[in-house]
């Protein structure tokens, strides 16, 4: 009697929590109960492009990852509110012959190279930067640059 009546509440108590999981997780991803955007810090201490990246995934998440317009403008947001007017490393490496992301080595998708940038001949391993008019370039991966690091994708997938 009493065992069943106690299995009984375990199971329900169970189930409203996983209700309750996939309705938060419902209303998170709506954003409207919470800003789900990404969001990216501007480290201006000059570093090669694989020290950025080992900086930012010690202290950040990793280097930025640009993958539409919005988080284009959100970095030439925080480039603007540091005064800063140069290039900038980001997440992008040349993975033989294929441009792609430090962040779980995504696939380049989205791209807004400077005139010609792409296709700038490579004798060394190339990596991205980023202008803060929010164009891209390419250059060795060992020259010293600033670097934008990326914080997001922190809770339940969502940044």
């Amino acid at each position: 009697g009493d065992r069943i009546v106690c299995v009984s509440l375990v199971l329900i108590i169970i189930i409203i929590i996983f209700l309750a999981a996939v309705y938060l997780n419902a209303v998170l991803s709506t954003g409207l109960f919470l800003k789900t955007s990404c969001y990216f810090v501007l480290i201006q201490e000059p570093k090669t492009w694989t020290e950025a990246q080992s900086y930012c995934k010690q202290y950040h998440w990793d280097l930025a990852t640009i993958q539409s317009d919005e988080d284009r403008y959100k970095i030439q947001e925080v480039a603007a509110a540091a005064k800063f007017q140069n290039r900038a490393w980001m997440g992008l490496y040349d993975g033989l012959f294929v441009w792609r992301w430090s962040y779980q080595d995504q696939n380049l998708d989205y791209s807004n190279w400077a005139s010609l940038e792409e296709t700038t001949s490579r004798t060394q391993r190339m990596c991205g930067l980023i202008r803060n008019t929010g164009k891209w370039h390419v250059a060795s991966c060992e020259e010293q640059k600033p670097f934008f690091c990326y914080k997001g994708k922190i809770f339940m997938g969502l940044c």
